[in-house]
Parts: structure tokens; sequence; C-alpha cells
């Protein structure tokens, strides 16, 4: 890597909810920072953009990049710690977290606008209950995780925001209860469309999921949340189900909780 490679300032926009209501400004900010942009199809201009699109073939998930690239071999970098981030988090990361980490360790100074990497999985209507949402397809979890930990405070920062215990989009009264929250969880998979079970588990109080809560549980919680994309069947059925998505959206809100207060070491 070429010193004037180190120099180089790099804008990364990603394509969270805030990115879609201010779309039209991408070329208003940055002033003049080289740019990232992930699955756009359509830039005319690659003079200042890199270009970092999902492969379509499921068999053998890929990055395609179009464009001028950080530095040479970055390409190839990318590939290499996508590998490994999806060892850690059993599924295909996000070309986001994928991105920031590649980047982070070419000491490659970067910017980030309009990414997020804890998009809601409640789904938004009743209609195409049989299709997955695009955010089924990652480990958030899971790439919280990774984010906080692999990533220097600086670059995560911009990207987890830090939850607060007042979950607003929680609607349902707290109970006590004096099994372990855990547990009930690992009954979904054998408890078809038993909405009454999502229920209960949004119902636990969050205090409850912190005292049971360990690095080992939160991780293995991980996989109720995310599909893989080379099976085409799953018996994750919260997920098509517009009730209990909305349930299980607090659910791993609340784990998301547990795992932070865990990893900054507040419990």
């Amino acid at each position: 890597m070429h010193m004037e490679d180190l120099k180089q300032q790099w804008l990364i926009l990603g394509n969270s909810r805030e990115h879609k209501a201010n779309k039209g400004i991408e070329t208003t900010i940055g002033n003049g920072k080289k740019r990232i942009v992930f699955n756009n199809r359509k830039i005319g201009d690659y003079s200042n953009t890199l270009n970092i699109c999902n492969k379509k073939n499921s068999r053998s998930p890929r990055f395609d990049t179009v464009g001028q690239l950080p530095y040479l071999g970055f390409d190839n970098d990318l590939y290499r710690t996508a590998v490994e981030l999806q060892r850690h988090l059993n599924n295909w990361p996000s070309i986001g977290l994928t991105t920031m980490l590649t980047l982070s360790r070419a000491s490659i100074h970067f910017d980030i606008h309009w990414m997020n990497l804890f998009p809601v999985m409640a789904r938004q209507n009743q209609t195409d209950l049989n299709r997955p949402l695009p955010s089924y397809f990652h480990n958030w979890l899971g790439e919280r995780r990774v984010a906080f930990n692999m990533l220097p405070e600086p670059d995560y920062s911009h990207v987890i925001c830090k939850l607060k215990l007042d979950c607003p989009e929680h609607s349902f009264d707290c109970t006590s209860v004096t099994r372990d929250p855990f547990t009930l969880l690992e009954k979904l998979q054998f408890e078809d469309s038993n909405l009454s079970l999502v229920q209960d588990l949004a119902s636990i109080d969050i205090s409850v999921w912190l005292q049971s809560s360990t690095n080992q549980k939160l991780i293995k919680a991980e996989r109720y949340f995310h599909l893989p994309r080379t099976k085409a069947h799953t018996m994750h059925w919260w997920l098509f189900n517009y009730q209990a998505s909305q349930h299980m959206n607090h659910v791993r809100y609340v784990l998301a909780y547990c795992q932070q207060q865990s990893i900054l070491g507040l419990v």
C-alpha cells in the first residue's frame, strides 16, 4: 500500500431509512471526499466513487466492486474479511460492516453517513408474509457484537446507537418471571405459530433478561433473528407472522441492550 492511499479520506454512505429520507443530497456532503456506496445501480461517474454490490449467487456469496478502490488489493481484503466474519456470525456479513472493518484494518480514514447495524425486523404490513424481509438475511445482533469488539471506538460509535433501557416500541405489560427467559426462547422452534409464547417473551421485564444473560446465551440467541441464504426452508415462523414479528422485534432490542451492557462492562 502506498502512503498516498493512507492519506485519502473516504465517506461511506449507507442505505438506512435516513438515507432514503435524505435522498438527493449525497453530492452536498463529504467536502469532496471519495465515496463508497452499496448496491447503487444509478451511478454515472465512478471517478471518485466505489460501488460495492452483493452478488446474486447464493451458493457462492461475494461482493462486486466497481469504481476506484481505496488501495490495490482492497477487493481481495474485503472478501477475506467477509469470510472471517462469516465464521463469527454464522451467516454472510453485511457489506457495511465488512467494508468498515477492512478499511479500519488498513488504517484508511473514513466517515459514515446513514448506516445502521440494527434495522427493524418487524413487518410493516400484513401483505407478502411468505416473503422474507431483506434485513432477515444478516445476523444483526452478531454484527453489533463484532463491531463493538473489532472496530475502534470512534468507528463503531457512528453506526451503533447506544440503546437505552426505556424501549419506546415496547407496549406490553412487564411481568415478573422466575424461569430463565433464554430457555423460553429456545422453545420457539418447537411451538409452531404459538403467538402466546412470543407474547410471553416480549412481556418479560428487561431486568430478568439482564440477570439471566451470559455471553454464551446471547450469542446462542442470535440464531433466532436471521435466516441463512442457502436454505430454502426455515423453522423461524415468527419472522413470517405479522404480530409475532412485532413482539420479536422488541425481544431483539432487549437482547441487544443486554449485549451492549455486557460488552461495555456495565452489568
